[in-house]
């Protein structure tokens, strides 16, 4: 796969992964002030960005599915996540995500969204803060949750209809 690397400034729009692709951002943390999909992408990497704002009612980062027969599969590393219309990062659709060391606040509904799907999803060593609804909803998904800071949200987790495991060390936690 390629390696996009991608400067200071900030980008608006609406983005699309591709398979195998990797976007980096380098230097002071780009701004995207779009929406960023991931449907149908196997291999994907979006790291080290500052992701504001999104368009309409979509999440920041939606990672999904279309058809069941298809899976999904992105790395979201080291991104800063503010602001969303809705929800900062939404997993659905029989997908498979690592999810880590990201920073996700101040959206009105949910930080992380992780939804109908069997597959392997991780996240690791988040920051959830200041999210209306709560820091992290699982539905109809067995996420493995760990080292995450999950504080002044309306709820810590949420979990309907699912089996997250959820792994506390003394260094981090739940407040």
């Amino acid at each position: 796969g390629d390696t996009i690397l991608v400067g200071p400034g900030i980008y608006r729009g609406e983005l699309s992964l591709k398979n195998g692709v990797i976007l980096q951002g380098i230097g002071e943390k780009p701004t995207l002030k779009l929406a960023v999909k991931a449907i149908n992408v196997k291999g994907a990497v979006i790291t080290d960005f500052a992701m504001k704002g999104g368009t309409n009612n979509d999440p920041i980062l939606g990672i999904s599915s279309r058809h069941q027969c298809k899976i999904s599969k992105v790395t979201v590393k080291y991104n800063t996540i503010t602001n969303s219309f809705s929800v900062g990062i939404l997993v659905t659709s029989n997908s498979s995500a690592l999810i880590e060391g990201n920073r996700v606040t101040d959206s009105p509904e949910v930080g992380i969204i992780i939804s109908n799907s069997d597959k392997k999803i991780l996240l690791l060593d988040n920051t959830l803060q200041r999210n209306r609804s709560a820091g992290i909803q699982c539905s109809e998904a067995s996420p493995i949750i760990r080292q995450n800071l999950i504080t002044q949200n309306g709820f810590r987790i949420l979990i309907d209809d699912a089996q997250p495991k959820v792994i506390v060390t003394a260094s981090c936690g739940i407040e």
